[in-house]
């Protein structure tokens, strides 16, 4: 947004010399751990983007950057049935075929809605067919979820509603629902959401074997059980100040 502010300016601001920093964009020097911390904090991602910034390699040394795309709100609005994501981690299995019944089994949706998840995601530029074969072109899409939205609300929505038909339907090995209350400090929420992003990158890797021939949803809720003491002042003080006017 600022074209007088350069990459050399980035690179002071983060404690990282310009050539240096001008060699990792243009891939030519590893991303180590320290710079990468004082990259993200410089460019205040928040939990969700974070998360998605760091790409652990197997040498623990080094860092990648995934090549991740934010979805608009137009776009994902265009795609916010659960199935279209589901598609996608589809696409990565092992055993995954490009055809139509096979999708629409897999999944367990209709043919006609696989044919209108290729088609979006093709006018998105999400998914290319090059000779019958379907591919990414990006290796994670995602949306933020640290905007409270409609849509977003909405899609989590579609997420308890698949966790509660898996309570009813799916084998107790092949699910787990656990759940616990504890006391918390308040200020530490957004902590303990980036810890939550980081553990999710973890299952992914863990769960990533040679035989990945099913999609799975790791879905993590945390919320307050009790009510925020701000909005109990607030409502005290509102009521307080009615009173006062009677």
């Amino acid at each position: 947004m600022n074209s007088s502010f350069s990459i050399r300016s980035f690179a002071i601001r983060s404690g990282i010399s310009s050539g240096s920093m001008t060699e990792i964009l243009n891939g030519r020097r590893p991303l180590t751990r320290n710079m990468a911390e004082k990259i993200a904090t410089n460019l205040n991602l928040n939990p969700t983007e974070r998360s998605l910034f760091f790409y652990d390699r197997q040498d623990q040394q080094s860092l990648g950057i995934k090549k991740t795309r934010f979805l608009s709100k137009a776009q994902f609005q265009y795609i916010t049935d659960a199935s279209y994501f589901s598609f996608l981690s589809l696409m990565d299995t092992s055993n995954f075929e490009n055809d139509l019944n096979w999708i629409a089994n897999k999944l367990g949706i209709t043919t006609e809605k696989v044919q209108t998840i290729i088609y979006r995601f093709k006018e998105l530029n999400i998914i290319i067919e090059n000779e019958g074969k379907l591919s990414k072109t990006k290796d994670m899409f995602s949306s933020t979820d640290d905007i409270k939205d409609e849509l977003v609300a909405e899609a989590h929505k579609e997420t308890l509603k698949a966790a509660h038909r898996s309570l009813s339907e799916d084998a107790l090995d092949m699910r787990d629902f656990t759940s616990f209350c504890f006391p918390v400090d308040p200020s530490l929420v957004s902590a303990v959401k980036e810890r939550i992003r980081l553990f999710q990158d973890e299952i992914a890797l863990l769960m990533k074997g040679q035989n990945t021939t099913e999609v799975f949803k790791l879905a993590i809720h945390l919320f307050p059980e009790t009510k925020i003491e701000k909005e109990i002042k607030r409502t005290t003080y509102v009521h307080e100040k009615k009173f006062k006017k009677s």
